[in-house]
């Protein structure tokens, strides 16, 4: 059979009761000796001995499982904490993704014009025939414009 310890039971209630069964049993010494009694009352103390150490050991398993709910909910409160910072630090990375997403973009579009232009420039440019002409054409003009200052000279 299992008896459960009242919660407000503490070693001073034990003591307490203790005092009031020694009181019944100097009563019953007193009565009928302490050799009639003797066996019962060291089962008795025995007994007693076992409750209190019962009671001595709810306090301190009360006392555990309240340091225990404390740190269990400083760490939630702490576990709390470092999920905001997470989050927000998350939230800024986002930022700065797409920050430098739109900035890419924007560099990837202005390469874009830039190789554009030139291209167009290098359609404007003369290609290799078009030089080699434009080269016999200032030989020819020099060979003729030396012919003319020397016939004119």
């Amino acid at each position: 059979m299992m008896v459960e310890v009242a919660d407000d039971v503490d070693e001073k209630n034990v003591y307490e009761q203790l005092s009031g069964i020694r009181s019944a049993f100097e009563k019953l010494i007193d009565k009928y000796g302490y050799s009639a009694i003797e066996n019962t009352m060291n089962q008795v103390i025995a007994v007693l001995e076992q409750f209190e150490g019962l009671v001595s050991y709810k306090r301190q398993s009360r006392l555990l499982l309240a340091n225990a709910e404390l740190t269990l909910e400083e760490t939630r409160e702490s576990h709390t904490l470092q999920q905001q910072k997470i989050k927000k630090t998350i939230s800024q990375l986002q930022d700065e993704n797409d920050r430098l997403k739109e900035k890419i973009a924007n560099l990837l579009d202005q390469q874009q014009q830039q190789n554009q232009i030139s291209h167009t420039q290098v359609k404007i440019q003369p290609d290799d025939y078009t030089s080699e002409v434009l080269d016999k054409l200032n030989d020819v003009i020099s060979v003729q414009t030396s012919k003319l200052k020397r016939n004119n000279g």
